[in-house]
């Protein structure tokens, strides 16, 4: 990369001159035939090394307008995926190959809204692809740390049993190890069904609708694009940071007064 940058330079900046230079003097041979030969060979020899330059630049110039080009047209798109199993392997394929992830960067923002309307089944039927999703995330919350990337969880905890289920997986041997990986918790009274968000970096979200047969999601879509994923950063993050989460974890432990505090809220809510 840098022969390229400074072969550009000096093509980008000499070329020009010797290409005139050498025309002249190509122009002045033919013109003025007591001009030794050798002149004429020399003038030649700048003539093509001046056009290699323009070429060298020229070239590099269009490999960077190229690239621009593809970065625009790839900047922001959305992805619709209307069925569980595709929505849960992209999210999946999508967290594995985040490279700012797994070199140690970025934050995984997860809302998991989903799962209000009371009592659903536990084994679902897509087991081995919500598997798939869910050991990611566990590898990626096992992971995290204070020099590495942040997994913020935000659940939407309905009554009791949801939150014996939501304390026995994140309070679970490998999730446990995680050093960067706080959860909050909304309680009811809620007001509507919401979308349920992941926000992976700053530059991959995906925005899914609630299973009514499962705790999960059943379809979404993929938004990719640092401008659209800006938004759906600050909208989780007002959330999270506003005085209605309550912290059942923080980044490296439980917290059980606050998890006594939940139950007591979820106990009063359904008496």
């Amino acid at each position: 990369m840098p022969l390229t940058k400074t072969l550009t330079w000096i093509g980008r900046c000499w070329a020009p001159i010797v290409l005139v230079a050498s025309l002249c003097a190509t122009v002045a041979v033919g013109l003025v035939p007591q001009i030794e030969p050798n002149v004429s060979h020399k003038s030649l020899v700048w003539l093509v090394s001046a056009i290699a330059g323009l070429v060298i630049s020229g070239g590099r110039l269009l490999q960077v307008e190229l690239k621009s080009i593809k970065e625009q047209l790839r900047a922001e798109s959305i992805q619709p995926y209307p069925f569980p199993t595709e929505l849960y392997r992209v999210i999946a394929d999508t967290l594995v190959s985040k490279e700012p992830i797994h070199r140690g960067a970025g934050t995984i923002r997860i809302g998991i809204f989903h799962g209000q309307t009371g009592k659903q089944e536990q084994e679902p039927l897509h087991r081995n692809v919500y598997k798939r999703f869910d050991d990611q995330l566990t590898y990626c919350i096992a992971h995290s740390g204070p020099r590495s990337w942040e997994v913020r969880q935000l659940i939407m905890v309905p009554n009791l049993d949801r939150l014996s289920m939501i304390l026995s997986v994140i309070d679970g041997k490998k999730r446990r190890e995680g050093k960067n990986a706080p959860v909050r918790v909304l309680l009811p009274p809620f007001s509507v069904p919401l979308m349920s968000p992941l926000i992976i970096g700053d530059e991959d979200a995906f925005l899914a609708f609630s299973d009514p047969s499962v705790y999960r999601v059943r379809a979404g879509v993929h938004i990719h694009g640092k401008e659209s994923v800006k938004m759906l950063i600050a909208y989780f993050d007002e959330i999270w940071l506003s005085s209605e989460p309550i912290e059942i974890r923080s980044p490296i432990r439980m917290i059980p007064e606050n998890i006594v505090q939940v139950r007591t809220t979820l106990e009063k809510a359904g008496s």
